[in-house]
């Protein structure tokens, strides 16, 4: 349908409505007139015509059916102002532009400047129900989330042919990249600042730009989070810096796990974030439950404090974490391990390395940003994406050495397990047992390290799910004597010289 025979429509269903509630044929603009109304490029508008008759004749403001005139604003304000559900917020944008969450009087005036525009004077109440419908005509249901395009300060990247395009009104960006596209800049000493940071290991490098590759991308499918780890002066703040200056302080969220985990709200100020940074997050000792949802594609809680719930959300950004220590928690699964990426961090900024930066190294980091971005763009996308999934020998043994440290049942078993060949096996048994049973044995071990031992109900459940994702082949069976794990037993006295389970070829 044209827009002209939208708007003839529109015009007739007013009328029609008028009639209604006037009970008769009242004195309105003719079609030529509404229709000038609604397209702002015509000389004649809708409020001009309402106003010059007489009052015995006169359409009165209200007489407008809401819900008719939602659609007539809808038209003036709908590459100006949208309405997102999941927040329950809207969001105004600047001409050709990013979208931007706004207060709701500031959407509140742009409104009633455009119903302003058709009739006089009308109720608080008017303008609340004009507004309700407004939500579903203005309603965003997805913002734009097309990883080839980057939105920066000067206009839109297409990061396969490194094009830079104007804003368009068809664009649906919600956030932007703080810097501009220069496909000149360069970057050498942010280079040369990642290169210190990983101690010169080559390996660790090109993880360290890979990482800050898919932060950049967006690559939050990968379900993996960086734990970054070490004491104070080691670079592990400046790489945490460098990542949030690469996305913008907008685009980025700041939470501790205790609020994370405890804090209902919390989850909320995540929403649209393209980085999310976990601070002071070794003092943790609990669940993880959230952290895992925020990586793991799970749907999150949408709820700010006295205000009614929203839909829920899936984060769509990546996680860093950062501590002097790995973080330790009652989460002895699987799903933690396989998201977690630890990387020490070790090398001692001096302050000769500081002398180099007089005016900080955040202002350098600031100013080789266009240099960074065109580095990252340049990378091989599947390469940086397989270097986060396989990080190499480096940042796996140290991920295994993370798990032991922070896993009392991996840890047991490493010490105290031995794969062997069908038939031996081991039974789970009960406390009632000896320590040659595979439950006795962890409940010792539990004592002896000052570690609180499972439940027997979870135990072997959990077992058999941290030794499959380290590629130790067994499972739960049930035999006339009880319940066993096939392909392993307790480690032996006489069993002295066989290597560790799991870290005997660590070196």
């Amino acid at each position: 349908m044209s827009s002209n025979a939208s708007a003839q429509h529109k015009v007739e269903a007013l009328m029609d409505s008028v009639k209604q509630l006037k009970g008769g044929t009242p004195s309105i603009p003719s079609t030529d007139n509404v229709l000038d109304s609604i397209n702002p490029a015509l000389p004649q508008h809708f409020e001009s015509n309402t106003k010059s008759n007489s009052s015995s004749q006169e359409v009165k403001s209200t007489s407008i059916p809401q819900n008719l005139m939602a659609e007539l604003v809808s038209d003036a304000v709908r590459n100006s102002l949208a309405w997102d559900h999941v927040t329950g917020s809207w969001y105004q944008r600047p001409e050709k532009t990013v979208w931007k969450d706004c207060a709701e009087p500031d959407a509140r005036i742009s409104i009633r400047r455009a119903i302003e525009k058709h009739i006089g004077g009308y109720t608080a109440g008017y303008l609340a129900g004009v507004m309700k419908f407004l939500q579903d005509d203005l309603y965003i249901s997805a913002w734009n989330t097309d990883r080839h395009l980057l939105p920066v300060s000067n206009g839109v990247v297409d990061i396969h042919t490194r094009t830079l395009f104007e804003y368009s009104k068809k664009d649906r960006f919600n956030w932007q990249l703080p810097y501009e596209f220069d496909p000149e800049a360069k970057c050498p000493t942010i280079e040369k600042i990642v290169r210190q940071m990983a101690g010169g290991n080559n390996e660790f490098t090109q993880f360290l730009f890979s990482w800050l590759y898919v932060v950049l991308t967006g690559r939050y499918e990968l379900q993996k989070y960086l734990e970054l780890i070490g004491p104070g002066g080691t670079g592990k703040s400046t790489f945490l810096k460098l990542a949030e200056m690469l996305v913008g302080i907008e685009n980025r969220a700041v939470t501790e796990l205790k609020e994370l985990e405890g804090n209902r709200f919390e989850s909320s100020g995540l929403y649209g974030k393209r980085l999310t940074l976990v601070a002071d997050s070794s003092q943790h000792r609990g669940e993880v439950s959230q952290l895992k949802k925020l990586t793991g594609g799970d749907a999150m809680r949408n709820e700010v404090k006295n205000r009614q719930q929203s839909a829920p959300f899936i984060y769509m950004g990546l996680v860093m974490v950062a501590a002097n220590e790995p973080i330790q928690s009652s989460d002895y699964t699987s799903g933690l391990s396989r998201r977690r990426i630890p990387a020490n961090f070790d090398y001692r900024i001096t302050d000769a390395d500081k002398a180099q930066y007089p005016n900080g190294v955040e202002s350098v980091i600031a100013d080789e940003m266009p240099g960074l971005l065109n580095k990252l763009l340049a990378m091989d996308a599947n390469a940086a994406i397989n270097t986060i999934r396989n990080p190499g020998e480096h940042l796996s043994d140290r991920k295994l050495e993370v798990e032991l440290e922070t896993n009392p049942l991996l840890a047991w078993a490493d010490e105290n397990l031995i794969q062997c060949e069908s038939p031996a096996e081991s039974q789970i048994g009960t406390l009632d047992h000896g320590n040659d049973r595979l439950y006795s044995s962890y409940h010792s071990y539990c004592l002896s390290t000052n570690k609180g031992p499972l439940a027997l109900e979870r135990f072997s459940g959990l077992l058999v799910d941290v030794l499959q994702s380290h590629g130790i082949a067994t499972e739960k069976r049930r035999r006339s004597s009880g319940r066993v794990l096939t392909g392993l037993r307790v480690r032996l006295a006489g069993d002295t010289r066989t290597k560790p389970l799991l870290s005997g070829g660590l070196r």
